[in-house]
């Protein structure tokens, strides 16, 4: 019988199978330079982008907002550490500032620091943060405090002050005895009582402390400056006892403006430092590592003091560094895996170690592709690898199934190599352009990141498969190229059935089941949902994803924030103000936040107290006379005392016994508190000097305010800015989308760290979307062209409808999701679906006899081991810490073992089906069946008869061996 002539594909994988075997050392000597130069030029040229911006193309408008106001405040979008106030907030204030003092002394990792708008910022316009009503309180109290202050300037002697704070309770004391007179006769004393509440009973030190609030209600609170003067006489001069008088200053008291000034979530409960990261050291660590340590060391120093570190350069750090960590452990796993499952079914080393070397040789054939086409990688395209090496190393492994299957059948190795390379190559040739068609769809979508991904993974896949069409057999060739082929097998004359065959006895009821079963679950379908909230990817217990979900649970805002640019300071504030009406916004923020309001009338009170505030001053040296200050001691405790039953709370009898302590130490050690008394007095002093230089200050403008707050809210440009916080789960997706609907009425372009990462997730999804329908397409059109047969394109996507469905069916059931992670599964899902259809179809359209079970040929083991390889690979993604990358491991390995099952029970049951119909119509000799008893044109003969080369051994028994002879 005459052999049909091939086809150019055949004839042109001919050429190659027989250029490896004749010229095998050249193949591999020009493979390896070309590798070689590959790694040299892509370890010169390759770049990799880490960037979100750069997955999307500059053509959205999205992107473009994004993109601009990045170049206008390059900074902003920086770092957050959160010190929790609870259980100490002085303790937390502490910390912060030790922090901060760190971060502004590494000018080479840290740009900036902003954490407070305190004194030393504002200059002497520090008290017109004040509200106008803590304003008109501070300026009675002062007011109302003068004429003790002065008193007591006059000889600041601790004797004085008890003398004052003794006068003041004589006149307390009569004055209650007036309000209770009053109230005998029916009179109400709330006029004595609204006396007292402003401080001009019980305690002078109301006066001088401003606590005037409540004097009568609850002596206890307004006590507090006298128990200070108290406790700093009775502590260890050596332990630096604080001033008594820093609640004089707004600036430096507790609950002050100073202690105001500093940055705080909006409930108060974490204070924030806001950092943007610098360039750091060429070649060094990463400055979010540098920051990292930074606040290790602080931590360690101040233990018990709650703080950690977010936003997104943080939150990107820690992604790339549990991304990096779980690709090394995915490697080794998939690796070690894959070797395993490629040695046990070949028994054998050398084979297996020859598809490595051509998959490790495709893959740096790939690298230089990509270099040179594309000159870099994405935070998406990085991880072509795992394609290529979950994938790649299915070519080699076919055909070393056939090679092998041919071998064990009598075959020289010329005529096995030719029958591998020819046959099986055609069918792994139209599989590579299934799953590069499958991978280039996203090139038609918006979204570059995924475009690029699938651009070198088509060509890289390409790059493998060649490789394994001409290193993979020009190894083989060398090692067998004096092997005498094995003992062909001699026939049995009465065959069993195997295992397999008795399984597949009855095809229709497997067909039956299986079409039932997947339509009975289609409901299932309905439940399947994407979920876009990118915080949920990654590892929960990393630092950043921690700290961003507690400013989320406990102060209800996120460290992210949307952006709105203005041209004037003006035009920002009317978007703020129409911002602030939005119920999905927290709070606003622009450069006019920062600018005092109510300032004519601030500076008019100012004025009129820095001039009643001028004649005030305080003598430099106090006399020490401890009589005097013995009889003040004993009369201040006498008064408490007899008083003590107009406080039940008890702060009067904690003074007086402090009072009494002091006493018993002036008598075992006179002169005990003159270092003391000339302290207080100093601090005094600096106290009145510093009221004086703060009264009188300039108004505040935008031009005057601290650089780095005009920094923050005016960019390089000019442009001004708007920050607009977000309420509640921003991170999720349906308030994430309401947040962006909402700040977009105000302002269409607004952008900021949510949006784009709202837009982000969007056009991803729905470029995978679109892809995977453009995939499906591409792929369905390419099987029918290369089939030729309707019926024979439905068969060979026979796996991919059925595992695809039941993968669908499966993830409800399992509570799975789509993210933006997993999403990466359906190219690869669709691509493995129709390649193991088309190899199984390719062997299947070449046996004579199509009734014979086709799992029993070389294609069902390599089938098998492919998908096995590919199931491992992504099952070694696992065990990660980062969720996203765990998540695409189970929807690839699962997807792929639900795909593998569709291939092994429901398409050789068809092909049973169909082969018993097909061989009852060859051998009725119908006219509707072709010569190869296929409906429909094949594109390739059932007979290959390869012809060994010349010059290359041949079969002793003078054969030419083809598939009949398997």
């Amino acid at each position: 019988m005459t052999t049909p002539a091939l086809p150019l594909r055949q004839r042109i994988f001919r050429a190659v199978a027989r250029f490896d075997v004749t010229h095998p050392w050249l193949v591999l000597m020009l493979s390896a330079i070309l590798a070689a130069l590959c790694v040299m030029y892509t370890k010169a040229r390759l770049q990799f982008q880490t960037g979100q911006d750069d997955l999307i193309s500059a053509n959205n408008r999205d992107s473009r907002d994004y993109l601009n106001y990045t170049k206008e405040f390059p900074d902003l979008d920086g770092l957050i550490v959160a010190v929790r106030t609870a259980p100490d907030r002085t303790r937390a204030e502490h910390f912060t500032d030790a922090l901060a003092a760190r971060l502004k002394a590494d000018h080479v990792n840290v740009k900036s620091v902003f954490y407070r708008v305190d004194r030393g910022m504002m200059g002497s316009g520090a008290l017109l943060y004040l509200s106008l009503d803590d304003l008109q309180q501070l300026d009675a109290r002062l007011t109302a405090s003068i004429p003790l202050i002065q008193a007591y300037g006059a000889d600041p002697a601790l004797a004085t002050l008890f003398a004052v704070v003794n006068a003041q309770l004589d006149r307390a004391a009569a004055g209650l005895r007036r309000g209770a007179d009053a109230q005998r006769a029916g009179t109400n004393p709330s006029a004595n009582l609204a006396m007292l509440g402003k401080g001009a009973a019980i305690n002078p030190s109301a006066n001088l402390a401003m606590l005037g609030k409540g004097a009568a209600i609850n002596p206890s609170a307004n006590l507090a400056m006298l128990d200070a003067v108290l406790a700093g006489m009775l502590a260890d001069p050596a332990s630096n006892p604080p001033s008594p008088w820093r609640a004089l200053n707004p600036q430096s008291a507790p609950g002050g403006a100073e202690h105001d000034g500093y940055l705080v979530s909006d409930n108060g409960k974490y204070l924030l430092i806001d950092i943007a990261p610098g360039d750091g050291v060429a070649n060094g660590p990463d400055p979010v590592a540098v920051i990292q340590a930074d606040l290790d060391a602080v931590r360690a120093q101040m233990p018990g003091v709650a703080a950690g570190m977010t936003g997104g350069p943080a939150l990107a750090y820690a992604e790339q560094s549990t991304t990096q960590h779980d690709m090394m452990l995915a490697s080794v796993l998939a690796i070690s895996s894959n070797i395993a499952l490629i040695v046990i079914p070949f028994r054998g080393l050398v084979e297996p170690l020859f598809a490595i070397i051509a998959l490790l040789t495709g893959v740096a054939w790939s690298f230089g592709f990509t270099t040179l086409a594309v000159g870099h990688l994405n935070l998406l395209s990085a991880v072509f690898t795992s394609v290529l090496a979950g994938i790649g190393i299915n070519f080699p492994i076919h055909l070393m199934a056939r090679y092998d299957e041919a071998r064990r059948n009598g075959a020289a190795m010329p005529a096995a190599v030719d029958l591998a390379v020819v046959n099986t190559g055609t069918g792994v040739f139209a599989s590579a352009c299934i799953m590069a068609l499958a991978f280039l769809m996203p090139m038609f979508t918006d979204f570059k990141g995924i475009a690029e991904l699938g651009l070198v993974s088509a060509a890289g896949l390409f790059m493998c498969l060649l490789s394994a069409m001409l290193v993979f057999p020009a190894l083989i060739a060398l090692r067998d190229r004096r092997r005498p082929p094995p003992v062909r097998p001699t026939l049995s004359l009465a065959p069993r059935r195997s295992t397999l065959e008795k399984l597949f006895a009855r095809p229709g009821l497997i067909v039956g089941i299986s079409v039932a079963a997947t339509a009975g679950a289609l409901f299932l379908i309905r439940d399947v949902h994407f979920d876009q909230n990118v915080l949920k990817l990654q590892a929960s217990g990393a630092e950043a994803v921690r700290y961003e979900n507690l400013l989320l649970r406990d102060s209800g805002r996120s460290s992210w924030f949307a952006v709105a640019l203005a041209p004037t300071a003006a035009a920002a504030d009317r978007k703020a103000a129409a911002f602030r009406k939005l119920p999905e916004v927290a709070g606003v923020q622009t450069l006019t936040t920062y600018i005092p309001t109510h300032q004519a009338q601030k500076l008019a009170l100012l004025a009129a107290l820095g001039r009643r505030l001028a004649p005030v001053s305080i003598r430099a040296t106090p006399s020490a006379n401890d009589g005097a200050l013995a009889r003040e001691l004993n009369g201040l405790a006498a008064r408490l005392n007899a008083m003590r039953q107009a406080d039940p709370a008890g702060g009067v009898l904690k003074t007086a016994a402090l009072a009494e302590d002091a006493i018993a130490r002036l008598k075992r050690q006179p002169g005990a508190f003159n270092a003391y008394q000339s302290a207080i007095a100093a601090s005094l002093g600096a106290e009145i000097d510093g009221l004086k230089a703060q009264i009188t200050p300039s108004p505040i403008t935008q031009t005057n305010l601290p650089r780095i707050l005009r920094e923050r809210f005016i960019g390089t440009g000019g442009s001004y800015l708007v920050q607009v916080y977000p309420k509640g789960q921003i991170w999720d997706d349906a308030p994430l989308k309401r947040f962006a609907d909402a700040v977009r009425t105000v302002d269409r372009d607004t952008t900021g760290p949510p949006l784009q990462t709202y837009n982000l997730a969007t056009v991803m999804r729905q470029g995978y979307e679109r892809a995977a329908l453009l995939a499906l397409i591409a792929v369905f059109i390419f099987v029918y062209a290369d089939f030729r047969s309707l019926r024979d394109t439905l068969l060979a996507t026979v796996p991919l409808l059925f595992g695809g469905a039941w993968l669908l069916e499966v993830m409800p059931l399992l509570g799975w999701e789509f993210n933006l992670a997993n999403l990466f599964a359906v190219p690869i899902i669709i691509g493995m679906g129709v390649d193991n259809g088309v190899n199984m179809l390719y062997r299947w359209r070449e046996e004579r006899d199509k009734s014979s079970l086709i799992l029993t040929r070389a294609v069902g083991k390599s089938v098998t081991i492919c998908s096995l390889t590919t199931i491992a690979a992504f099952a070694a993604l696992i065990p990660a810490t980062h969720r996203g990358i765990s998540s695409l491991g189970w929807v690839l390995s699962v997807g792929v073992s639900l795909i593998l099952a569709a291939t092994l029970i429901v398409l050789p049951a068809l092909f049973e089906l169909l082969g018993g119909r097909l061989a009852h119509t060859h051998e009725a000799g119908s006219p509707a069946a072709g010569a190869d008893g296929l409906i429909g044109p094949a594109l390739i003969p059932e007979v290959v008869s390869p012809e060994p080369p010349t010059n290359a051994p041949s079969d002793p028994a003078g054969r030419r061996t083809g598939t009949h002879d398997l």
